[in-house]
């Protein structure tokens, strides 16, 4: 006798429509969007489909957080406790937790370190998502080590400027961006 296997669904884990309206009636503050479940390899994961904010016209897909079946500690479901890591990433703007006394090449080590491991194991991204994120991290890496010294100076005049360390950050990533891409195209 042959088993056959069942795609999970969103209700599986605890999705429902009425559940999520009502979260996000109480919750007005946060962007709208919908949930998503996307199986890699034999697990599968919450994600949150950002709605277009009307500027680019983008919709962004953010990671949330590995499902679970049945109740965790809190006494929670899937879906519910991927409704908590919503509120605290979009709290967040979606940025990774970073402590500020903690150098660079440090957290992209670890970074690094944890996409080997995920694309070793039965759990991890797909092949092509680790390797894409491992080469901006080695590109990112070598532009932090070449720039040093223009980054720290500009990194100082910005918060003479009292900008937030949230916002300079940004800023370094969208400029390492902006001169990355234009090298590309030369």
């Amino acid at each position: 006798m042959t088993k056959t296997l069942k795609n999970k669904t969103k209700e599986d884990y605890g999705y429902s429509e009425d559940l999520k309206d009502y979260f996000f009636k109480t919750n007005s503050h946060l962007k709208k969007g919908s949930f998503q479940l996307q199986k890699r390899k034999e697990h599968y994961y919450w994600y949150f489909l950002l709605s277009s904010d009307g500027r680019d016209n983008k919709r962004r897909l953010k990671y949330l957080c590995k499902t679970f079946e049945g109740k965790n500690q809190d006494g929670d479901n899937s879906f519910q406790h991927s409704l908590q890591i919503l509120v605290e990433k979009q709290t967040n703007d979606f940025q990774s937790k970073v402590m500020s006394n903690v150098r660079v090449e440090k957290l992209l080590d670890e970074y690094m370190s944890v996409l080997l491991k995920e694309e070793n194991s039965e759990e991890g991204r797909m092949y092509e998502t680790t390797q894409t994120l491992q080469n901006s991290i080695r590109r990112f890496d070598d532009f932090c080590k070449n720039n040093t010294e223009i980054i720290m100076t500009e990194i100082k005049r910005l918060l003479e400027n009292d900008m937030s360390s949230n916002d300079i950050k940004n800023k370094i990533k969208k400029t390492y961006k902006n001169r990355h891409f234009q090298l590309i195209k030369i």
